[in-house]
């Protein structure tokens, strides 16, 4: 598509549009809302399209007459963007919404009827066939950078209206927020040039539990070999004595089994 007739098409939507607000009626809000902000994006993205790439590529050809035309039409772009700051900020039931639309209505429909009978039919001849297919292709691919992603923005607005909801009714019920989830610890192997990871569990596989540090605290201190449990002493021990008896006995007594004082 090249580019005037691009414009043109841009220019019969946006009339469809203006006819479309008027057969909505007075107490149709939310139709008349929608329809708004369909227009002013369009009138936005067109307007932009026109002062980027359409009117910079008339003027290189134009004529002086051609030049007073694009001058006006810029201008004209200013009153537009006033208007549609001011219907953004105007809710569809004030009072001046429906007025303040048809003034926009009427300066967009004076300032298309301009264009196409003193600029679009000269800058045909200027361009050429080649130069306005060019010129098209440019815009078109400008129009769709320009042109807001609806699916995002359905996302956006849901997922706010989804955390207001949520507050509104925390602040009713007096439920207090819910705290956010800690994050789990991750633990992370060695870095490169400290110890192998070998090496690191084998330690901890040496180190002594806390329990078995305090158990070793209360206990005494211990010199030389750990004595045996006490019940594998006894028997031990009855041996011993007996031993010392039988020997003290026979010290005793002589060798015809007389007692015989012992020498010192």
């Amino acid at each position: 598509m090249d580019a005037i007739s691009m414009l043109k098409n841009d220019h019969r939507k946006i009339g469809k549009c203006f006819r479309e607000f008027e057969a909505a009626g007075d107490r149709a809000f939310r139709k008349r809302q929608a329809i708004v902000r369909k227009v002013c994006t369009a009138l936005e993205i067109h307007s932009q399209l026109e002062e980027e790439l359409f009117y910079p590529a008339v003027q290189l050809t134009a004529d002086p007459r051609g030049q007073d035309v694009v001058r006006h039409s810029i201008q004209e772009h200013h009153v537009v963007r006033a208007l549609i700051d001011e219907l953004n900020g105007m809710s569809s039931e004030a009072e001046h919404f429906g007025p303040t639309f048809k003034r926009l209505a009427e300066h967009v429909a004076r300032h298309i009827r301009q264009e196409e009978r003193h600029l679009l039919p000269g800058v045909g001849d200027q361009l050429g066939q080649e130069g306005l297919e060019y010129l098209g292709h440019q815009m078109a691919s400008r129009k769709r950078e320009l042109t807001p992603t609806h699916p995002f923005l359905l996302r956006d607005a849901l997922r706010q209206a989804q955390t207001f909801v949520s507050m509104a009714y925390d602040s009713l019920t007096g439920v207090p927020p819910a705290k956010p989830r800690a994050r789990r610890r991750v633990k992370t192997v060695p870095k490169r040039g400290s110890a192998s990871l070998a090496l690191v569990v084998r330690a901890k596989a040496r180190r002594p539990s806390p329990s078995a540090e305090r158990s070793k605290a209360v206990q005494p201190a211990r010199v030389g070999k750990a004595p045996a449990p006490a019940g594998a002493t006894q028997p031990l021990r009855r041996a011993a004595a007996r031993a010392e008896r039988v020997i003290k006995k026979g010290a005793a007594k002589g060798p015809l089994g007389r007692y015989v004082e012992p020498r010192t």
